[in-house]
């Protein structure tokens, strides 16, 4: 059994995410990497977004 069906499943799925993480800081005047900096160091700078929609 080949382990490119199982990579493939979580890479689409990250990638997936991403982007949508990317449009939704894109709509709201965020800046993505600042966003995904703040949330990965927990200072909470960026509000998270469900709190701001």
């Amino acid at each position: 059994m080949s382990i490119l069906p199982l990579f493939l499943h979580h890479y689409h799925r990250a990638r997936d995410t991403f982007t949508g993480l990317k449009k939704t800081c894109r709509k709201l005047a965020y800046s993505f990497w600042q966003y995904l900096i703040s949330r990965l160091k927990g200072d909470e700078n960026i509000p998270y977004l469900p709190d701001v929609i």
